[in-house]
């Protein structure tokens, strides 16, 4: 009898945890991939917070978009006219980063005006309350698009987003610039 009882307590425990296992860490988190630790540097503008570390000739971003479900962006640059940019869009359950350059009012790929893809995307959250993106990139990229970045500079900036999933025209306050201290 002894044997039988701890029998069913062995079976107890077992399907509790492999309950226990099956769910989700977090539930907030909808979809992960990769890592997405966040460096000890950032600074925060409206919805965005933007974590960064420098490594060798790296930059590693952490941008944290506390709009889910929606596409975000920063660039480099005074204005979008002539601005390297960061496009962040969402597809079902993945996050895709993207370089792009602005000739003027209208962002392309880097690759479709004949310079290169330099963003290395290393990991995504997308959560019920924000998506977590973290990506590397050259400081110095050789590409004639992308903003050349190092320690202890001052960057202008842009932001945008827009209630879409995908890079859309974006209307009045979900746009602006600032000035970075990186």
């Amino acid at each position: 009898m002894l044997i039988f009882q701890l029998f069913l307590l062995l079976i107890s425990i077992l399907s509790s945890s492999q309950f226990l296992l099956s769910q989700p860490l977090d539930p907030k988190i909808l979809n992960s991939y990769g890592d997405v630790s966040l460096p000890d540097s950032s600074f925060t503008i409206q919805d965005l917070t933007f974590y960064y570390e420098f490594k060798d000739d790296l930059i590693i971003a952490a941008l944290v978009f506390r709009k889910p479900n929606q596409f975000f962006a920063v660039g480099f640059g005074p204005t979008m006219a002539k601005a390297d940019m960061w496009i962040f869009q969402i597809s079902g359950s993945t996050v895709t980063a993207t370089d792009y350059y602005s000739p003027s009012y209208n962002p392309r790929t880097d690759k479709s005006l004949g310079g290169t893809e330099d963003l290395q995307l290393l990991g995504y959250d997308i959560r019920t309350d924000s998506t977590v993106v973290k990506i590397q990139r050259k400081l110095n990229t050789g590409d004639p698009y992308d903003y050349v970045l190092q320690e202890n500079m001052t960057v202008p900036m842009i932001w945008a987003t827009q209630s879409s999933q995908k890079l859309a025209k974006h209307s009045a306050g979900t746009y602006g610039k600032f000035t970075a201290m990186f």
